[in-house]
């Protein structure tokens, strides 16, 4: 798309040529040709001017590039798109035109910055403009007023009038168009910009359409359609306007007739304030809609936990594998609180789906769970009870090996759990650790760490017990990179490594603290590095594990030639340490490093030719 690109479009081919063979494959037979042709042409008018520059390779030398040289050539270039858009826009081809229109609509705000108002009123006149671009055409123009007229103005004033002249000429005042130009916008945009107009012309279409029940029924079909992107305010407003509710069965009916619930849910907000309503006619409504659509009746009925009774309406509809298990995740936060009761239900079904393997329960108890006991300071107490902590910590424990994405609130809720045992929580936190999830393996290491500061010892043994057990996974901590060796007490670490042996030292010999300078410059082994070194040093194993675990798993970045030779420029000066095997890894470490730094230097010359 860029080749046809007014600015940095990466070719030498003039513009006009480009215009000109972009025409022909705009009015191509092909509908998937025009299509193409028609996402280049709106290159020409982004403002998002963007590329990814290579370096030449081997010496040659790219081609000039045909992009403008000054602001008036750039100008010509944006007028020539412009008058092409004018073309397809008045033209006898239906599809065209709409394309057209719609290029020139998702630009509009760039495009009148750029001073293009005229050429525009001839794209886009008021009344001829088709009904799927006019949202976007007002929208357009509301935007460029706020953005570039009201908090920066840049132009004239005269020409800000004249766009204000414009934007009022578009309004349409037919209902229908109406409906379409204010109901078709996402609702994001005039909340943006225009919020106040936007919702008084919404309530305006409202009194209209509960006066005129015939236009309604006319709308309907549109307004249940994805068209009716703010549909779910238009029926927020309905509901204010209807007070005795009459438009409530009819509403909800044409949800289930054309599978959508915007409008009737945006209906039933506005309707639930009203404390007059009839809540057992509506519920009664829910239930039949429960009946024939379950999906639906979900997205209607969870507007309103206490009143549409939807904690109860999920969980059965869930029990009954009506709805998919991860619907549950609607209890976490908003309106659909569940009590203690409810809570545990649904706990004890996700959990054992969980002890099963079934990571999409798992991650569902732990958005329900952990955010309720974690965040909720009234939930706080709850967990004290004895039957849903027992739950709770089955939950922490099922996704201690992996919470799928929900690494974050296991953690949490580990943290939580801590408070009533922490040496248990630990061994948790020690098996996330282990985890194939990076997330879950950085989450546990904060764990490690915070809960290793107020029982470093217990710490340790948990785990220390999970790394010599292979069959629970501890074989792990051989293929990774685990700071949390250092982040101990060196001493505690070594008092466990003392009474577990070579075999505890050829676990944690990777992950020891690795050798620096001081500030003076001089060497230093740290002290849990020294002990392992020292007290296993005719271990083979060890000294391998140590070696290989110096830059395991380090990133470089910038100058990295000049990285790996500052790393064997400190080797060199442990090239007469005390300690044997630090004397034996001085001058491996200065060899690699220099080969390192070597085959980096050979890249940047190959890759950075002058």
């Amino acid at each position: 798309m860029r080749l046809y690109a007014a600015a940095l479009p990466g070719t030498a081919v003039p513009f006009d040529t480009r215009l000109k063979k972009l025409h022909k494959r705009i009015k191509a037979t092909d509908p998937r040709v025009s299509a193409l042709g028609f996402a280049a042409l709106a290159e020409i008018f982004s403002v998002s001017v963007h590329r990814f520059e290579v370096s030449p390779l081997g010496g040659r030398v790219r081609p000039g590039e045909a992009t403008p040289r000054t602001d008036r050539e750039w100008n010509e270039h944006i007028r020539a798109g412009l008058s092409l858009l004018a073309e397809l826009s008045t033209g006898s081809d239906p599809p065209l035109r709409t394309k057209a229109q719609a290029v020139a609509a998702k630009n509009l705000r760039a495009l009148l910055q750029m001073g293009s108002l005229i050429q525009l009123q001839q794209i886009l006149e008021p009344g001829k403009i088709e009904a799927e671009n006019l949202a976007e055409v007002l929208s357009g123009v509301d935007e460029f007023l706020h953005f570039e007229g009201e908090q920066s103005p840049w132009a004239p004033e005269g020409y800000l009038g004249e766009v204000r002249a414009w934007r009022r000429a578009l309004q349409p005042s037919d209902p229908h168009a109406r409906l379409l130009s204010t109901v078709g916008i996402e609702p994001w945009r005039p909340s943006m910009v225009r919020e106040g107009p936007w919702r008084e012309e919404l309530q305006g279409i409202a009194r209209g359409l509960v006066i005129d029940r015939n236009l309604l029924d006319q709308e309907i079909p549109w307004l249940y359609s994805e068209q009716a992107r703010g549909a779910a305010y238009l029926g927020e407003e309905l509901a204010k306007v209807d007070t005795d509710a009459r438009l409530l069965e009819k509403l909800i009916q044409a949800a289930v007739q054309y599978k959508g619930g915007a409008l009737a849910r945006g209906y039933l907000i506005g309707a639930l304030r009203n404390p007059s309503v009839d809540l057992g006619r509506l519920n009664a409504l829910l239930d039949s809609v429960e009946a024939s659509d379950p999906l639906l009746a979900f997205d209607l009925f969870r507007v309103d936990g206490p009143m549409t009774r939807a904690v109860e309406r999920t969980i059965r509809l869930v029990d009954e594998g009506k709805l998919p298990l991860t619907y549950l995740r609607s209890l976490a936060v908003g309106d659909m609180e569940p009590d203690v009761r409810q809570l545990r239900s649904v706990l004890e079904r996700l959990v054992a789906e969980g002890e099963k393997g079934n990571v999409t329960a798992t991650e569902t108890a732990l958005i329900i769970c952990a955010y309720r006991t974690t965040e909720r300071p009234d939930w706080h107490t709850r967990l004290e009870e004895e039957s849903l902590q027992g739950l709770v910590w089955r939950l922490a424990a099922a996704a201690a090996a992996n919470p799928g994405r929900e690494s974050h609130w296991w953690g949490r809720l580990i943290k939580r759990l801590g408070g009533f045992d922490i040496r248990r929580a630990l061994g948790l936190a020690a098996v996330g650790l282990l985890s194939t999830g990076l997330n879950q393996s950085h989450t546990a290491a904060a764990l490690l760490a915070e809960m290793g500061k107020q029982q470093p010892r217990e710490a340790m043994e948990e785990l220390g017990a999970l790394i010599l057990d292979d069959a629970r996974g501890g074989w792990r901590v051989l293929v990774g990179k685990y700071p949390i060796f250092a982040q101990l007490p060196w001493q505690v670490v070594a008092d466990w490594v003392s009474i577990h042996g070579v075999v505890a030292a050829r676990r944690i010999a990777e992950h020891v603290p690795p050798t620096h300078l001081d500030e003076s410059g001089s060497p230093v082994v740290p002290p849990l590095t020294e002990f392992v070194l020292e007290a296993f040093a005719d271990d083979e194993e060890v000294f391998r594990a140590f070696t290989a675990g110096v830059h395991n798993l380090q990133l470089y970045k910038g100058d990295i030639a000049s990285q790996h030779e500052r790393e064997a420029e400190v080797a060199k000066k442990f090239r007469n340490h005390r300690l044997r095997r630090i004397r034996e890894w001085a001058p491996l470490e200065i060899k690699e490093a220099t080969a390192e730094a070597g085959y980096w230097r050979r890249v940047e010359e190959e890759t950075y030719i002058p």
